[in-house]
């Protein structure tokens, strides 16, 4: 008989290689974004890291439903959009 642990073991064994691929995806853009010079590649894979975890352990559901993953995936984009963009608008404004 399986235990709700075992089950959460698979569950991590089978979303590991999602979450590494979102990792590679993570450190290809890098290479291509002007980075601040104040943190490095790795301090914001950490953080992208640390914010996945915090949506996963929000949004786990052993049986999670198409719906259901198609929120998590929102809040994955939205998270890295903000690690990557911030939230504040910097469009400059003209003074006339």
């Amino acid at each position: 008989m399986f235990s709700a642990a075992h089950l959460k073991e698979g569950i991590q064994e089978r979303m590991q290689a999602y979450d590494d691929l979102n990792i590679d995806i993570l450190k290809n853009l890098l290479k291509l974004l002007p980075l601040n010079p104040h943190f490095t590649n790795a301090e914001v894979v950490d953080t992208f890291r640390q914010f996945q975890d915090f949506i996963n352990a929000k949004c786990q559901i052993a049986h999670m439903s198409t719906a259901e993953f198609e929120i998590r995936e929102d809040r994955c984009h939205k998270a890295l959009e903000i690690l990557l963009y911030g939230v504040i608008d910097r469009k400059e404004t003209s003074h006339d």
